[in-house]
């Protein structure tokens, strides 16, 4: 949560609040695989996006998933 460059109270406590949900989300990710937030970033570590805009709309496009990414 520190260092906290925020004056007002408002913002504090939205920092306060968005750090509790990325610890929740980071947690939720945990217990539901079973593997520590350090192996889930390493798996994901070659999953890469890209948006691809045309006249028509926009293509959102990743690489092809691994056994393992496919697994969690």
């Amino acid at each position: 949560i520190r260092p906290v460059y925020h004056r007002l109270p408002d913002r504090i406590r939205a920092h306060v609040l968005l750090c509790w949900l990325a610890l929740l989300l980071i947690r939720t990710a945990e217990n539901s695989v079973d593997k520590t937030w350090g192996k889930l970033k390493q798996e994901f570590q070659t999953l890469t996006a890209g948006a691809h805009r045309t006249n028509r709309g926009e293509v959102l496009q990743t690489n092809p998933l691994s056994p393992e990414q496919k697994a969690v």
